[in-house]
């Protein structure tokens, strides 16, 4: 949505919301229809321009994103690139730990990212 308070953009200070410029949000009212889905998958330094989070099921975000691309060129990862760590993520993540001989876990540590060849600042 939309602010007045511009000083507000690009920080982290909603419980989820994406603020825009007002004139940006006219502009994308006027071409994209109500209730269409956008996944945010970039910023300004990449998914991981704050570095490396450890994620576990359940958590959304560009980095998961990321991640869910990269496995899938792998061809480790068969589901919809959605974003969000679901089961087929934590298969995925599982059999590339074991193929990497890296310890099997649920979580995404920086070691498994490194190991799926991203760099922090990407």
């Amino acid at each position: 949505h939309g602010t007045k308070e511009e000083y507000t953009i690009g920080t982290a200070g909603s419980h989820g919301c994406i603020r825009m410029y007002n004139k940006d949000v006219e502009e994308l009212y006027s071409k994209i229809p109500i209730g269409t889905s956008v996944i945010i998958v970039n910023g300004a330094y990449g998914p991981f321009g704050t570095g490396f989070r450890m994620v576990k099921p359940g958590d959304r975000g560009a980095d998961i994103f990321a991640v869910q691309r990269r496995l899938k060129q792998l061809g480790y990862y068969k589901g919809y690139v959605s974003g969000i760590y679901n089961e087929d993520l934590k298969v995925a993540v599982h059999k590339f730990q074991k193929d990497k001989k890296i310890k099997i876990k649920d979580k995404i540590t920086k070691e498994d990212y490194q190991s799926m060849g991203f760099r922090e600042f990407e």
